[in-house]
Formats: C-alpha cells, structure tokens, sequence
C-alpha cells in the first residue's frame, strides 16, 4: 500500500492505533517489550461480566478482545478492549480489568481512551501492575499514560493522568495486541 494512503488510514481510523505497536514518542523510549495475541475461544462467564459491566442490552453484539493476565500476585485478572460503534471513538476504545471470583467475573475498572496494545510494565502500586497505553487522537498530543491502581481501582480516563515521565524507558509485557479490523475479536449477544 503507497505510504501515504496508509498513513491516511492510520489516521481516519479510530482502531488503527492497534496496528501500530509502541514506538518511541514524547520523549518516552522503548526498551523491552514483548506482545502477547489475545485468547480466542468463549468465555461466558466473562461475556456476562462484560455485558454488565457496559450496561448492554439484551441482544447487543459486543465484540472484544482478551487476555488473561497477573496484574496481581494472585493473577486472576483480565484485560479486555471492546470494539466497534459502541465503544469505540476518536481518542480510542473502552476497556476493561476484570477479576475472578468465583465461577464469575468482578469489574474493577472501566476505562475510556483506550489506544490497544496495553503495557503491563514491571512498575506496581498497592500489589497492582501498572498499565500503559498510547493517548492520541481526539485532539490530544500523542503521549504516554502510566495507570497506577489507588488501592480500589485504576484512573478510568488516561486523560486524566500526568503523561509518563519524559526519560521513561517502557518495559513489560504487552496485551490486546492484535491487528484490529472489523472481523477482529470475539462476538457475543448479550442476555
């Protein structure tokens, strides 16, 4: 595809930031970061959690994406990226850490502006992992945001937070780090 075309692709789409895997930006470097694909089979007791914790009504489509992650020393959490109309806009996607508890799934944060992949970096606040994600579009200057847990939840808008630190070198392990197109994820109708 001619460069050009592609870079007006990137920017007319509000999923094409998950294409473009993190790269050195606001004086903010990349060291070591490995990306992990997401899980591909059901889970209805997750799809369940989700519906709930969107508010979705009975026969919705939701599509997402997940992993399975340890954001804690018990590692009973997971990281999900909705996609589509819905939860999807100019500065990015709704997402979401869910915990395991039990047969079911707890919400623990619903974010907003959510620009896939998300960094689970070495970094932790009150036994949590903390998280960072690309902030862009919707009119922002492209930056890095670090999500530290308070002891209850993580920030739910990245906007909200100090961009990371220029001099910051990201490390960790990456989630949800799929190419997003409008066949990508798992599709469910909420009940």
């Amino acid at each position: 595809m001619h460069k050009l075309a592609l870079a007006l692709l990137l920017i007319a789409s509000p999923l094409a930031s998950a294409e473009v895997w993190f790269e050195s930006k606001a004086g903010v470097t990349v060291g070591s970061v490995t990306y992990q694909t997401t899980e591909v089979k059901h889970d209805k007791a997750l799809e369940s959690a989700i519906a709930a914790a969107v508010g979705a009504t009975p026969g919705q489509e939701i599509r997402y994406l997940y992993n399975r992650v340890s954001l804690t020393r018990e590692g009973r959490q997971v990281l999900v990226t909705l996609l589509g109309q819905d939860w999807s806009g100019s500065g990015g996607n709704t997402a979401l850490v869910m915990e395991k508890s039990g047969p079911t799934y707890r919400l623990v944060t619903r974010f907003t502006l959510v620009n896939p992949p998300i960094l689970v970096g070495p970094g932790a606040s009150h036994g949590w992992k903390d998280l960072t994600w690309l902030v862009a579009g919707g009119g922002v200057t492209a930056h890095y945001a670090t999500l530290h847990f308070d002891g209850k939840t993580y920030p739910a808008n990245p906007s909200d937070v100090p961009a990371t630190p220029i001099g910051t070198v990201l490390s960790g392990k990456a989630y949800c780090a799929d190419t997003v197109s409008s066949q990508a994820g798992i599709k469910f109708k909420a009940r």
